[in-house]
């Protein structure tokens, strides 16, 4: 649940709509739980900006990423955060006016994949099949 402040919230066409600021900035936010100390995490956002100069933009752990600044374009950004609690907010933010909207899409948290262990298990893959193919010939 997003819980919004300094403005209104709607879902229009599957995305969050904050509008209607009351001051800026417009913040709607997301208590994250359940995180572990240490591991690292992937979130991704899709912001666009509409209606009046503003600027639309994405926080975690203090890490703004996601900034929309060109009305009519979306941003699409992933960001790799290493969490230090075990809960996180999750902020939308809108700078603007009472006729800047702010869309928020795609906002995701996920456990980031860990690429070396993949890596290894490629080559062991590797390793595996090759001494296979050699027993046989």
């Amino acid at each position: 649940n997003w819980n919004v402040s300094n403005a209104s919230q709607d879902v229009v066409n599957g995305e969050l709509k904050i509008y209607n600021q009351t001051s800026s900035p417009a913040t709607s936010i997301q208590s994250i739980t359940g995180l572990v100390i240490g591991k690292k995490y992937q979130i991704t956002a899709t912001t666009r900006l509409e209606g009046a100069s503003g600027t639309i933009r994405v926080s975690f752990y203090g890490n703004i990423f996601a900034q929309s600044t060109i009305i009519g374009q979306s941003v699409t950004q992933t960001i790799e955060v290493t969490a230090t609690t075990t809960s996180a907010t999750l902020s939308l933010y809108s700078y603007g006016t009472s006729s800047t909207e702010g869309y928020f899409d795609n906002v995701s948290v996920k456990i980031a994949r860990a690429e070396e262990v993949e890596a290894v298990k490629c080559l062991a893959d590797w390793i595996h099949t090759t001494a296979l193919q050699d027993l046989n010939n």
